[in-house]
């Protein structure tokens, strides 16, 4: 029986997809967060986020525990991200998604039940195993991906606010 990550894992996959399959590719650059960031963007974080926390429990599977030079800086990471993104295509950024997605998807069903209770953790502590920095990078995956469905749905054309 599967894991029950691979099936969030994959229910998320498959929503995400289904969003680059409905929306047209040109709102996708059109609509920004409050923050400057546009839905292309987000899109490009969850694929770098949730391949970065796969690759750290991989790691960690392979070598223990990593140990990291410096404290972690969240909003310094996703900076990162959003600079890295800047000014990509969809297309670009659909690519990056779709290697992403699949060596997720790869790395959980490669996994072993005694693997998925490995001890784990994140650069800023979250987790106690594989499951849980998993389950963690899922749940992140998920509340991007619901907060691009609110960014991406067409606003009502009687809407004085947009």
């Amino acid at each position: 029986m599967a894991h029950k990550a691979i099936g969030y894992f994959e229910k998320e996959r498959q929503a995400v997809e289904a969003l680059l399959a409905q929306v047209p590719e040109e709102r996708w650059a059109a609509v920004r967060r409050e923050d400057g960031w546009t839905a292309v963007e987000i899109l490009g974080h969850m694929a770098a986020a949730t391949d970065g926390l796969a690759q750290v429990a991989r790691y960690t599977l392979e070598h223990g525990r990593p140990s990291f030079k410096e404290p972690f800086d969240i909003d310094r990471f996703n900076e990162g991200h959003h600079r890295r993104h800047a000014g990509l295509s969809l297309a670009e950024i659909r690519a990056e998604w779709e290697a992403a997605a699949g060596r997720v998807a790869d790395f959980l069903s490669s996994l072993s039940p005694e693997q998925w209770q490995h001890p784990a953790s994140t650069p800023w502590g979250l987790g106690q195993t594989v499951e849980d920095v998993m389950l963690a990078a899922t749940y992140h995956l998920r509340s991007h991906r619901l907060e691009l469905e609110a960014l991406l749905r067409p606003k009502e054309s009687g809407d004085a606010h947009h």
